[in-house]
């Protein structure tokens, strides 16, 4: 039995396949870049509020109720935002990433529980300051780990140098929480004079990267 020959495939075929091809990928970018944004905003306001948080704390109330407060409604805008784009984009975040998204859920869910428990001073400031560290970090980490989905080297490498910009800036962030404990309270003990010096090491080696980048 004779076998029907396969018809020939054409070079315009394949310029098509690669044209959509290239378009779904640059849609991708495009809403992966949007993603970075809203994560980048998030860190941000979490970053404040841990702050103002720590103000609060080492100065026992006396000090930054307001600016907590309006640190709080800015994460939780920020939050939202992040959330929607979530609820529309569930598919595009896969293998690492999904793993550290998760991550991120979990201590975001935690957020209300934590301002309690600062707001009725159950927590002591390096607590206090630890377990918003705890949730920003898995958030910056999903960055990095997008990357698996992306064929394009320089875009991948575009956003490892957003990471290590925003790894810098949470050491500094972390280095400016520290500082706010000391001056609050009056004093800094060896043992906050070490936690600057280790952030101060940190923040240098995370802006070298960027700029190698």
């Amino acid at each position: 039995m004779n076998q029907q020959a396969p018809r020939p495939q054409t070079a315009l075929e394949w310029f098509r396949d690669t044209r959509r091809h290239q378009q779904q990928q640059l849609r991708h970018l495009a809403s992966l870049g949007d993603f970075a944004t809203l994560i980048s905003q998030l860190v941000h306001a979490l970053q404040r509020e841990r702050g103002a948080s720590n103000v609060w704390l080492c100065s026992r109330g006396a000090l930054f109720g307001p600016e907590r407060q309006q640190s709080a409604a800015m994460v939780d805008e920020a939050l939202d935002d992040f959330q929607r784009w979530l609820a529309s984009n569930r598919t595009m975040i896969g293998g690492n990433a999904a793993g550290k998204l998760a991550c991120a859920l979990w201590f975001l869910e935690g957020i209300s529980e934590l301002r309690d428990e600062i707001s009725a001073s159950r927590l002591p400031p390096e607590q206090a300051m630890d377990r918003f560290i705890r949730t920003i970090q898995p958030l910056m980490e999903i960055i990095p780990d997008a990357n698996d989905a992306l064929s394009d080297p320089q875009v991948a490498q575009a956003l490892t140098a957003l990471y290590s910009l925003m790894q810098g800036k949470e050491w500094v962030g972390q280095e400016r929480a520290v500082g706010a404990m000391g001056f609050a309270r009056g004093e800094f003990s060896a043992a906050l004079r070490q936690m600057l010096v280790d952030r101060i090491d940190a923040q240098q080696h995370s802006f070298a990267t960027f700029l190698s980048l």
